[in-house]
């Protein structure tokens, strides 16, 4: 039987850990003393030891050791009885041979661009932790650098070793590459390092200029890799990380001195500004700083204060000078200038200008017609500014409008009015050629514009486009010399405007309202039609005789006062008379007088005057009347009830 130690595995050229075991038995029970013969049937070992003589011990087992060869691979062993060699058991080894390869000096050196390094790169291999000699080591190296040799072989203490005879230009760091030959698993890699590069500012720091003109010089940056030396054909990045400027280019090249320069110019706003300049992907780079100003004032250098006739033009330009800000490296050329009449009247010549090379800048204003001051700026945008003052001779003249004909018409909604006419005078004389501008509350007026003629007068006609008063305005617009004027026409008079009494008003009103409603009424009825013009005419002339059309719509109140004092009276006789009639039959004794229908009103409520009678007679209301006549009032010497009031 098989007792332990198979499957193991070890290192070649040395011993298996545990011993392969075997044990002898007859039926279940352990053999001692049987012959035990151990062989390697497969792979590079040897049995090098067999306990008890070859022959199984008291518990039947027999113990072999193997020793491994130095070739790697599987190991197969048999052991076998000496009485019965048919009897076998196989054990099944492995001899493992593990290949090493690891850095002894040499890794992580530095040196300038282009140079050997100062060390060589030395290597260890190892087979199973001993040291080989003659294994081949092949090298490689990137990032441009040059070896001594491709390939070196190991010692006697298993070292190889190799020179790097140039490191390359850089900047990036190099990697060399060891391989065993033997064991391409076997590899390690040493890191080796250029001198970085340097990226200086060699020009064009910290100017200061104009917003939207060229910087004074251009930004100029060096480039040198770790040896000092210039590098050529570099490209160098561009670009405003802040503030508002503009490129020539987003990039430059370096030239055989390593220079590499770009101009730029200020952008619209004012305030500092940052250029990045960066090589090799961002690996070394600068910051330049500018500052964008704006000019420190603006002077005015000439043509302010002059005086010219209306609608002449100043011979003198309206001139002004940039004044830079001390710390200002340029001129103050191509500035943006923008001219503007702030007040009175006037046209320029030039609203927008730049500045020439010595910062100046002009132009031409010709005077309106309105006398009086004229004020032009000179701006220059998000900066100062200067204003210029002139003056258009002669003095303003006023105007008046006033109403010729057409004012206080009846109108009919999509009916054209009679003219309006209205005439504009200026100190009394009439004013020819001058626009009248016309506007309506209700509908539309043709002409919307009218000039007036060598009398003055201008007209125009409305035509209304629904019931109800209307105005309209003609108005005349302030013009050279002259003055604004204007007058209103009123159209439709309201009756309800007309100041008459309470009910007077009343009935003003509804005239109005029943004028309005008629005209929308496309075929009335004769007296729809007779109220119609009746209406129509008292509004015509409510505009003529306010006073004559209020006094006729006062005779078309109803006599109230007089109505209701005559209904009141006759009220009251009809109620004596009543009374009358019935006291006399109480009188006379006439049975079966009745107080019926007859109440007195009080404070708290109504009182039938029946209730009283019964109640003085001492009837009850629900007792039959009995067949002796009483004499009505027998009870009493005298009495008498009186009664009054308005139904």
């Amino acid at each position: 039987n098989k007792i332990s130690g198979d499957g193991q595995s070890a290192p070649t050229g040395t011993q298996v850990p545990n011993p392969l075991v075997v044990q002898a038995v007859l039926g279940s029970t352990p053999q001692p003393g049987v012959g035990i013969v151990w062989s390697v049937t497969s792979g590079d070992a040897t049995v090098s030891n067999v306990s008890n003589g070859s022959v199984t011990d008291a518990s039947g087992q027999s113990r072999a050791t193997i020793q491994f060869g130095p070739t790697p691979g599987p190991v197969q062993v048999r052991a076998a009885r000496a009485d019965n060699p048919s009897i076998t058991q196989t054990f099944l080894l492995t001899s493992t041979l593990t290949r090493t390869l690891a850095i002894v000096s040499g890794d992580n050196q530095t040196t300038a661009p282009n140079t050997a390094l100062p060390s060589p790169l030395v290597v260890h291999a190892q087979n199973n932790g001993n040291d080989i000699a003659g294994v081949t080591i092949n090298w490689n190296a990137s990032g441009g650098a040059t070896l001594s040799s491709a390939s070196s072989v190991t010692n006697g203490l298993g070292q190889a070793s190799v020179t790097v005879t140039s490191i390359g230009s850089g900047p990036n760091p190099v990697t060399v590459t060891a391989t065993r030959a033997d064991d391409p698993t076997a590899t390690v890699q040493f890191k080796e390092n250029v001198i970085p590069p340097v990226l200086t500012k060699t020009g064009g720091n910290s100017q200061t200029g104009a917003v939207g003109t060229a910087a004074a010089n251009p930004l100029q940056v060096k480039l040198v890799d770790g040896g000092g030396s210039p590098v050529a054909g570099q490209t160098i990045t561009w670009n405003v990380t802040s503030g508002s400027a503009s490129l020539s280019s987003p990039t430059s090249v370096t030239n055989a001195s390593g220079f590499a320069t770009i101009t730029f110019t200020y952008g619209t706003s004012p305030g500092p500004i940052t250029i990045h300049a960066s090589a090799y992907s961002g690996s070394q780079s600068v910051d330049f700083s500018e500052t964008a100003v704006t000019a420190q004032s603006v002077q005015k250098t000439a043509g302010d204060n002059q005086t010219g006739a209306p609608g002449s033009t100043l011979p003198i330009l309206l001139t002004i000078h940039l004044v830079p800000p001390p710390a200002a490296t340029g001129s103050m050329a191509g500035q943006l200038i923008n001219f503007s009449v702030a007040s009175g009247s006037g046209t320029l010549s030039v609203t927008s200008a730049t500045t020439d090379a010595s910062g100046n800048a002009s132009t031409q204003l010709k005077l309106g017609l309105t006398p009086g001051t004229v004020t032009v700026l000179a701006q220059v945008p998000n900066g100062p500014s200067a204003t210029f003052t002139e003056t258009v001779s002669g003095s303003l003249v006023a105007t008046s409008m006033t109403i010729v004909s057409g004012d206080k018409q009846v109108l009919t909604p999509g009916t054209a009015s009679q003219p309006m006419v209205v005439e504009l005078t200026a100190a009394g004389s009439p004013l020819a050629g001058m626009t009248i501008n016309w506007a309506s509350s209700n509908g539309s007026v043709s002409p919307a514009t009218s000039v007036t003629d060598a009398t003055g007068r201008a007209s125009a006609t409305v035509t209304i486009s629904s019931p109800g008063p209307v105005t309209v305005t003609a108005i005349f617009n302030a013009f050279a010399q002259y003055t604004g004027s204007s007058v209103t026409f009123s159209h439709n008079s309201s009756l309800g405007s007309l100041p008459a009494a309470t009910n007077g008003a009343s009935v003003a009103v509804a005239l109005d309202n029943a004028c309005a409603n008629l005209q929308t009424i496309p075929s009335r009825t004769p007296e729809q039609q007779d109220l119609l013009n009746q209406c129509l005419a008292l509004t015509a002339s409510s505009g003529v005789a306010p006073a004559a059309v209020t006094n006729a719509i006062e005779q078309l109140v109803p006599k109230v006062a007089q109505t209701q004092s005559e209904t009141a009276k006759t009220a009251v006789t009809a109620q004596f008379n009543n009374l009358k009639g019935r006291i006399a039959a109480l009188r006379s004794g006439t049975f079966g007088s009745s107080f019926n229908g007859l109440s007195l009103n009080g404070s708290n409520g109504a009182f039938p005057l029946g209730l009283a009678a019964d109640s003085v007679l001492g009837l009850a209301a629900d007792q039959p009347q009995k067949s002796d006549k009483k004499e009505v009032g027998a009870d009493f010497s005298r009495w008498g009830v009186f009664a009054s009031g308005n139904i």
